[in-house]
């Protein structure tokens, strides 16, 4: 009988043992686990605002390229206006 009870107490020492060390074993691989997910969710937003930025960037460089293609434009017609030759408008015999 005393044997059995001592068996049954190393049983249950053991039991509550392993349990911590169990429990240990997943809070330390949540920890990894959230240390890694807020690693992550931080390099996201650096990304996002980087992304924006960028846009911004690109949005102010098309509307750049529109005004100066406007300007081509304008400078075209005046180009042609200028070298088109004049036509006489008299008759002339043919």
């Amino acid at each position: 009988m005393k044997r059995r009870m001592l068996v049954l107490a190393f049983m249950t020492l053991g039991l509550f043992t392993a349990q911590t060390v169990l429990a240990a074993s997943i809070s330390t691989r949540v920890r990894i686990l959230e240390k890694n997910v807020r690693k992550q969710d931080k390099q996201i937003r650096a990304n996002t605002y980087s992304l924006k930025q960028q846009e911004k960037k690109l949005k102010a460089g098309m509307a750049r390229v529109d005004q100066l293609n406007g300007r081509v434009e304008q400078l075209e017609k005046a180009f042609q206006a200028i070298q088109k030759p004049k036509q006489d408008k008299r008759y002339a015999f043919p």
